[in-house]
């Protein structure tokens, strides 16, 4: 008997070491295959190490990956699913095996350098609108891909992404969570508890509930790393504002981004945000749903939209929490504010008019003589170095009402006369 209660111990040692060795064994295959298929495309992948770890941890190490035809590079120097034992590893391919999702896994990224160039200001939006979250310089547009060297940052430093989910009695409710730690950037984590109703873990089952998925609440921490003061010493540089022009300029960016999601930023909301600005440290927000916040309702191009249906409580610098004010603009307001709002910062780009100087000429028109002029097609060069093409449809003292053609349609923007630097028109003759 008690050689064989000294056994178990041992039986089980052989069983756990040969599960490791046997699951490594697999992944490095896997990976192996992984490489050679994207060499097949002219994608280089190389790595150290893969592994299956008593803890769980299914991971490859050392990742460089690079793709000369793009010049592009990225090492990685982790990537692992995390199971929580070796014992759990067996569970959760047994469960992808038979098409479940597994009842609870995690997804590590640690080490991710990056090229700054990730960081694209190329969007489907033509004006590349200012985020949420980043400060702008105050001229309504993000920081530009390009210009991110002159913040300071030559790479992105990801020392660690997770993801981590929990799926509650059996597929009725997943629990989220997201936390991100980038160099010199920011600290981030993200909760949430999402209502799914799915009647089990099979995939089917969570595909079909997903699209009717409701979100109870969520959670955001934010600690600034150096993000926020080294944008705002950028654009002190680049604007030469005064401190307190730059701020009122970045609140109205602020304050506009939120009306293009379709809300309205009330005072309490944009104090707390200013308060950020001026001490850019810490910034928590706690959301509760206000009834039944469907996964299907959320409008993939105004995703912040969803905050109106939402009670939101922050708190900035650990100072005491405040109840925000933020609200829903009616649906036909919201819409032309932001048919406005395109209108007065479109800008047409001198290389893409159309003018060949051998045989086009740009004729300058005086601007008291913009009355001779009125629905002709014109180009208004603004103080500010943009240019905007459209027709003067009327004149006042103080500014003029200029139609600019956009998405099919037109708007019409007033022009202040200071705000005009020259007014020409194309002519063309044949070669």
């Amino acid at each position: 008997m008690k050689k064989f209660l000294i056994g178990i111990p041992a039986a089980l040692l052989v069983f756990v070491v040969g599960s490791k060795l046997y699951y490594s064994y697999q992944l490095d295959k896997n990976v192996d295959q992984l490489s050679s298929q994207l060499q097949m495309f002219g994608v280089e992948f190389d790595y150290k190490n893969a592994e299956v770890t008593f803890g769980g941890e299914i991971k490859v190490e050392g990742i460089f990956l690079q793709h000369p035809a793009s010049y592009l590079s990225v090492s990685v120097d982790k990537v692992a699913i995390v199971t929580g034992s070796i014992f759990a590893v067996h569970d959760v391919l047994n469960d992808l095996q038979h098409q479940f999702l597994p009842a609870k896994l995690g997804l590590v990224f640690e080490g991710v350098r990056l090229p700054i160039s990730f960081i694209s200001d190329n969007s489907a939006n033509p004006l590349d609108l200012p985020t949420i979250a980043t400060p702008t310089c105050g001229d309504g547009n993000a920081i530009a891909s390009n210009e991110w060297i002159n913040v300071g940052y030559s790479h992105i430093d990801l020392n660690s992404a997770r993801l981590n989910y929990d799926v509650i009695g059996g597929g009725q409710q997943v629990n989220i969570q997201f936390s991100q730690d980038v160099t010199d950037m920011y600290r981030s984590e993200i909760n949430a508890e999402v209502s799914l109703g799915a009647a089990s873990r099979s995939m089917p089952a969570i595909v079909s509930a997903a699209s009717q998925a409701t979100l109870l609440n969520f959670s955001v921490d934010y600690k600034d790393l150096g993000l926020n003061h080294k944008v705002l010493s950028y654009c002190e540089t680049e604007t030469q504002q005064q401190a307190a022009q730059l701020l009122a300029g970045q609140l109205q960016d602020w304050q506009d981004a939120w009306r293009l999601q379709g809300l309205e930023i009330g005072p309490q909301t944009l104090e707390l945000y200013q308060r950020f600005l001026q001490n850019s440290d810490t910034f928590s927000l706690e959301a509760d749903a206000n009834g039944s916040v469907s996964a299907a309702n959320v409008d993939a191009e105004r995703p912040f939209a969803l905050f109106g249906d939402f009670t939101l409580t922050a708190k900035v610098n650990s100072q005491a929490p405040v109840e925000l004010d933020i609200n829903k603009l009616p649906s036909d307001q919201a819409g032309s504010w932001k048919t406005r709002y395109i209108a007065s910062k479109t800008p047409v780009d001198e290389k893409d008019i159309e003018i060949n100087l051998h045989r086009d000429k740009k004729v300058y028109v005086a601007v008291d003589n913009l009355a001779n002029h009125t629905h002709k097609d014109l180009y208004i060069e603004t103080v500010s170095g943009k240019t905007i093409s459209g027709q003067v449809i009327s004149l006042g003292e103080e500014k003029i009402q200029f139609q600019i053609n956009h998405g099919g349609g037109y708007v019409i923007r007033p022009v202040e006369y200071p705000e005009i630097s020259g007014v020409y028109f194309i002519t063309k003759s044949k070669q």
